[in-house]
């Protein structure tokens, strides 16, 4: 761009605008795999229109995830959120077990040392 000005409107379409806001991450849809916990963060549950139970679909060959809202009674259902007694509104919540992070490492061919940060 030169000195002169904005040649064309186009230039400022992509343009990213930085706030105090948009300086972290936190508004995106993410989730995090760290040792044997996984934690939604609350824009992923937001995207879900706040549902309480989710299915967790991996293709090993593409390496990706997709998760699928479903009912308490599946058998495949994962509570990823919780209600705050307080508030009454979700809140994320850290998922543990010995079974479904070492599975995930597993399938997505992860090193087990290391944490996992997925947008």
């Amino acid at each position: 761009m030169s000195r002169e000005g904005i040649e064309s409107f186009d230039k400022i379409m992509n343009c990213q605008l930085l706030d105090r806001y948009n300086l972290t991450d936190r508004k995106i849809p993410a989730i995090t795999v760290k040792g044997r916990e996984i934690r939604f963060n609350l824009n992923a549950i937001h995207l879900l229109s706040d549902c309480l139970y989710v299915q967790i679909l991996v293709n090993r060959d593409e390496k990706y995830m997709i998760i699928l809202p479903c009912e308490k009674n599946d058998v495949s259902a994962v509570d990823w959120c919780k209600i705050s007694r307080k508030t009454g509104k979700v809140e994320s919540k850290d998922i543990t077990s010995k079974f479904l992070s070492p599975k995930l490492y597993a399938l997505m061919e992860w090193n087990k040392e290391s944490s996992y940060k997925i947008e």
